[in-house]
């Protein structure tokens, strides 16, 4: 069976590549660049693996811990711990080789495996945004009630205090020209 690939290109141009070992083409580094690549992979895979799967630990042994927002917050653990597990590791080897060591069956599977946590994460901080946002839209409309019942409560003060200081007549005098002053009755 041919495990290769061609590829023409718009000016006719033909490639053909072999699929076990795709080559990155003319990127070429040294071996302090490669190792350099490989620390900072390792530094952002450990304390991925751990620092999720910690946080898992802690949802799942803690039963005070298994609140809702604590849920969504072990599902994105969740989806960073297999980012984490298995994106990190895959792409450090295979930059680290320049072609794809695992075959075709783990090609294909691979970026399913990243899009769906990709979405679990996305989802994930969606579901938290919308949780975080209905007692905060609660909180300010609960404000904004309290200071209309304020407002009215000062309205009615001042509407009381109007009617013991003045007789109707002189209400009704003041009315008229604040009303005419402010061109609202002719």
């Amino acid at each position: 069976m041919d495990n290769s690939w061609t590829n023409t290109s718009l000016n006719g141009n033909t490639t053909t590549v072999s699929q076990d070992h795709f080559l990155c083409g003319s990127f070429i580094e040294n071996i302090i660049e490669k190792w350099l690549r490989n620390l900072g992979y390792g530094i952002v895979f450990i304390p991925g693996v751990l620092g999720n799967l910690l946080a898992i630990l802690a949802f799942n042994n803690q039963p005070k811990m298994q609140t809702v927002p604590n849920l969504f917050i072990t599902n994105l653990a969740i989806a960073d711990f297999v980012v984490s597990l298995i994106n990190v590791p895959l792409v450090a080897v295979h930059a680290h080789l320049t072609f794809w060591p695992f075959g075709s069956f783990m090609c294909k599977l691979i970026p399913f495996v990243q899009g769906v946590s990709l979405a679990a994460s996305v989802g994930t901080m969606i579901a938290i945004a919308a949780d975080r946002f209905k007692p905060i839209k609660k909180t300010v409309k609960e404000a904004a009630d309290k200071r209309v019942e304020r407002l009215k409560e000062r309205i009615k003060r001042l509407h009381e205090e109007v009617e013991d200081r003045f007789t109707p007549k002189e209400q009704q005098t003041a009315l008229k020209g604040y009303l005419k002053t402010h061109g609202i009755a002719g």
